[in-house]
């Protein structure tokens, strides 16, 4: 305890952290530092470009897809007056209450489409509203707990948060992965409350809203929380105890409302669905790392940040100053640890890197901000390379490959095809990509994911296909009926562009 405050550090480090006075920034009484105008600035400008460049790229990457629609479809339904439904999910029918897995993210949309309408920008620009909070709670937290305490390892932090490639997958894709961070931050925040019983009822409090939010944000917590336990020992017992108290409040609140509109067991079915719940351990294992045909988790810039901590693991052993108890070591235990916890539960894929990339990001740069390292010094260099290319292959090269295919990418085309072949009475099969566009057109929109469950009679109803030509055969067959061939649209990328390639190619078949 230092001040009333607890902090992650080793104890041997804790003279180092809190007493000591830098030239880059100054210490108020209560020993927090202080940070510069210059330092507070340059996050203003940070954050306002980081809004800026995804606004204006939003619709254009990734193409709609899979996970986006799944997770929008309730609170669109909600929003076009069709209750909290969805024909998206594969284990519940469209008269049903939607209980296909967590619902926050779901609540939290509809009233931000409701006042900036429905489009993949709208739902999109969500989630940079979410990581911005995000940004600004980690800040805060890393200022408060004096975890890192120079001006520019705190800002190389909040880019590294912004543009890390995993991250930058969850926040553009329309997923609810940045409502999860948002609340792992606010609980890390809430325990760096000096009072110890404002940071229990924050601590429990933030905890309850984990299942309702994510249930893999339930898991990673309790995982990260065993490792605390293992470093600080008792002086986190407390504050682990308030995160299961808060956790078993959170899974009693998504039982009471699923219960109480009679889906629980749809919500059961759902998450077995997609999961690899019931299955062996190996079996997992496989089944995460080829979840994406070229490999389960992807996360470049983690990647780097992890070799990186290793070298400066080693450079600590060869110069003897490595403790084993200490903010790399436990970023590195981490990094391992929660993977592999995460996979014996199910799967971790790239969405599920910020669980270890936080950690990792924040004990590599309070590590190494105080190492006798110069900045012009072959050592700073490489360091300075690593962290630049951490950032480098996530954010700014996925917005090159958007540059690169603005054309390729524009979904102008898919709704002025939509536009020009859909009733506002035609019942819809659509495929993920023409999702949005449909939506707002059609009466009713069934999804490729929907057809396990769908009823007869929303097979009969259906007027429209707006689908891949390729799958016509497999579609119609499932369907039944003669259809009638209209226009189509394929988006076609030239062989310099081939790299990161993701396109459209929709045709409209009508029942005859």
């Amino acid at each position: 305890m230092t001040g009333g405050r607890l902090t992650i550090v080793d104890p041997n480090m804790k003279q180092e952290l809190t007493g000591m006075k830098r030239q880059d920034g100054t210490f108020s009484e209560s020993g927090l530092v202080k940070p510069s105008h210059v330092e507070l600035v340059t996050l203003i400008l940070l954050f306002a470009l980081f809004v800026l460049v995804n606004l204006l790229t939003a619709s254009r990457s990734p193409t709609v897809w899979i996970d986006e629609v799944m997770y929008t479809d309730p609170a669109a339904n909600l929003y076009f007056g069709n209750g909290f439904t969805s024909t998206a999910w594969h284990a519940q029918t469209s008269n049903e209450f939607w209980a296909g897995n967590a619902p926050l993210h779901q609540i939290l949309l509809y009233p931000w489409i409701s006042m900036f309408g429905f489009s993949p920008t709208a739902v999109r620009c969500l989630n940079y509203v979410f990581m911005i909070v995000s940004g600004i709670m980690l800040w805060f937290a890393v200022v408060r707990l004096r975890l890192v305490n120079t001006p520019w390892a705190r800002i190389a932090l909040v880019i590294l948060l912004l543009s890390g490639y995993g991250i930058t997958f969850s926040y553009r894709s329309g997923r609810p992965d940045c409502v999860a961070i948002s609340l792992f931050l606010a609980c890390v925040l809430a325990y760096s409350s000096k009072s110890k019983w404002v940071r229990y009822l924050l601590m429990v409090g933030v905890s309850t809203l984990f299942p309702i939010a994510q249930l893999q944000l339930a898991a990673y917590s309790f995982f990260l929380g065993v490792v605390l336990v293992l470093f600080l020992k008792k002086s986190f017992l407390r504050e682990f105890l308030c995160v299961l108290i808060g956790l078993a409040g959170g899974f009693t609140c998504l039982y009471f409302l699923y219960s109480v509109n009679g889906v629980w067991k749809g919500f059961l079915r759902s998450i077995a669905g997609h999961s690899f719940v019931g299955l062996s351990v190996a079996e997992n294992v496989v089944g995460s790392f080829t979840e994406f045909g070229t490999g389960g988790f992807r996360d470049y810039s983690f990647a780097l940040l992890l070799m990186l901590s290793v070298a400066v693991a080693v450079y600590q052993i060869v110069t003897k100053s490595f403790r084993c108890y200490s903010l790399l070591f436990f970023g590195i235990i981490v990094s391992v640890a929660v993977p592999l916890g995460m996979i014996l539960l199910g799967k971790f894929p790239t969405f599920y890197s910020w669980m270890v990339f936080i950690p990792i990001s924040v004990c590599l740069l309070a590590t190494v901000e105080k190492l006798d390292i110069r900045p012009g010094s072959w050592k700073g260099m490489v360091l300075a390379a690593f962290l630049f290319s951490s950032s480098l292959v996530g954010l700014p090269v996925r917005l090159a490959v958007t540059i690169l295919q603005w054309q390729e990418r524009d979904y102008a085309p898919v709704e002025a095809l939509v536009a020009r072949n859909i009733k506002e009475s035609d019942r819809v099969y659509s495929e993920f990509g023409a999702y949005y566009a449909v939506k707002r057109k059609a009466a009713a929109t069934f999804l490729p994911t929907y057809l396990r469950v769908m009823l007869p009679n929303e097979k009969k109803s259906i007027s429209v296909l707006v689908i891949d030509p390729g799958s016509f055969h497999s579609i119609s067959t499932l369907l039944g009926g003669e259809w009638k061939a209209g226009e189509s649209f394929t988006q076609e990328l030239s062989p310099m562009k081939r790299f990161g390639a993701e396109k459209y190619a929709l045709q409209i078949f009508r029942k005859t």
